[in-house]
């Protein structure tokens, strides 16, 4: 999205407040500018949620700073600035472990995957796949050669089936990480959600989740005029939340009601 004017217009009022050590009106001045602007780009968002998370700092506000840097990161992986922030916010706040199943994805992240560009997946999983087709021209190529010349047939090594391996193997790395960019997510922004059985103020309570929580949204749902999001921990439970518990990563990627 290119900045209009009133959002340029806001978002310096917001630095504006920010420089002057207003952490409460500076905070307040990015979640509006976030809330009512959904078609910026990544790094809009990124950045913005980047100065809310400063101000948060600023603040002593760490589960919001926590949420904030997060969000920029999700959004920027290699946003220096907000990996910077990260580190101060860390030892200052740690979001509290939840009980959960360990997915092959988080293993597999804990292991490096998660450093590992799509782009660089892809990559490798198509140069094992050149790989292995040159393996079979060439073998169907000397099989030829060998019934031109009357050659005993030799054997196809079944050691170039590792090369199909190897794209089978990179080709399913890169779509799960895409799945995985894909899913729409949140972060728990109160201290503690409440996941209820169904969306509505009076269903019942089925667990909580602690604040800096990252959770997948799999439905919306509106009651009352009230928005409720049907979330699920990776490898944990899932329930609903109100959106207010809830900031959300990127709004043009949310499941329609």
């Amino acid at each position: 999205m290119q900045p209009t004017a009133d959002f340029q217009q806001n978002f310096q009022n917001a630095l504006s407040l920010q420089q002057q050590k207003k952490y409460d009106e500076a905070l307040s001045a990015y979640k509006s500018l976030l809330e009512q602007n959904p078609d910026l780009s990544r790094d809009q968002v990124a950045d913005i949620s980047y100065n809310a998370a400063l101000a948060a700092f600023g603040k002593q506000d760490f589960l919001q700073s926590y949420v904030y840097t997060q969000k920029a990161l999700l959004l920027r992986p290699r946003h220096s600035q907000a990996t910077e922030l990260a580190a101060k916010v860390q030892t200052h706040f740690k979001v509290k472990a939840t009980p959960h199943d360990i997915s092959l994805l988080e293993n597999l992240n804990k292991a490096g995957l998660e450093a590992v560009p799509v782009e660089a997946l892809w990559v490798c999983a198509t140069v094992f796949f050149v790989i292995f087709l040159r393996s079979i021209f060439n073998f169907y190529l000397a099989r030829k050669k060998e019934i031109l010349e009357n050659l005993k047939f030799s054997r196809y090594s079944f050691k170039n089936y590792l090369w199909l391996v190897l794209f089978l193997v990179f080709s399913v790395f890169a779509g799960m990480k895409i799945w995985e960019e894909q899913t729409p997510k949140a972060l728990i922004r109160t201290e503690q959600a409440v996941l209820k059985t169904a969306a509505g103020e009076n269903q019942a309570a089925l667990s909580d989740l602690p604040g800096g929580s990252l959770v997948h949204i799999l439905r919306v749902a509106k009651i009352n005029d009230i928005l409720y999001f049907q979330i699920k921990y990776p490898g944990g439970i899932s329930g609903w939340a109100k959106k207010d518990d809830l900031e959300l990563i990127s709004a043009s990627k949310m499941p329609k009601d």
